[in-house]
């Protein structure tokens, strides 16, 4: 299970499993850098085979913004993730077509 992990001061934000068995989070070392800083409203959306999706709703710019990374495990049990793009990936919506936009 992976789970999105704010610091108590809300700058930054950073991406943990979390094993079930041991109940305890395990961090992620990202094999690839993005400059990215997610919103805290973030939502985190897991597609299969390892493909997360972690998007928010830029209502600033009218937009939905999301980031796509791969996760996999190695033998030693660590938990590995790349980003396919180095920025997050935007799509417009005209704000008069959508009256309200939740992510679940």
């Amino acid at each position: 299970m992976f789970t999105v992990i704010y610091n108590y001061s809300g700058e930054f934000c950073s991406l943990e499993a979390y094993n079930l068995l041991d109940k305890k989070h395990l961090p992620v070392k990202w094999s690839s850098e993005f400059s990215v800083d997610p919103p805290r409203s973030g939502t985190l959306f897991r597609l299969g085979n390892g493909e997360c999706i972690l998007g928010w709703v830029n209502h600033i710019d009218v937009s939905f913004e999301y980031i796509r990374f791969n996760m996999w495990c190695n033998e030693q049990g660590g938990i590995h993730a790349a980003v396919e793009h180095q920025s997050a990936i935007t799509v417009p919506y005209r704000s008069e077509d959508i009256c309200d936009i939740f992510l679940f």
